[in-house]
């Protein structure tokens, strides 16, 4: 999917210096994660570069079992070769 299909999906995660036809691979985590305060159990959403696999943006840690939006998010993988 590109950067702009996912913002759609997720508003909150602002676009910064991304440009929106860029490629992505959206990927969710669920478990228990460190944070400031101590461990914290829930998600979080790492956006990746689909052409260069650079780590571009980071969401979470999200409350819940799973991000709201990320079962609405188009799956383009049947597209990328490999």
């Amino acid at each position: 999917m590109t950067f702009q299909e996912f913002q759609t999906r997720d508003p909150g995660i602002g676009r910064g210096s991304i440009p929106p036809g860029t490629p992505v691979w959206v990927v969710a985590y669920t478990g228990t994660f460190p944070s400031s305060r101590g461990r914290f159990a829930g998600w979080i959403v790492v956006i990746s570069d689909a052409t260069t696999g650079k780590m571009m943006a980071r969401e979470g840690p999200g409350v819940g079992g799973w991000p709201p939006y990320f079962n609405q998010l188009p799956d383009r993988a049947w597209f990328c070769p490999g």
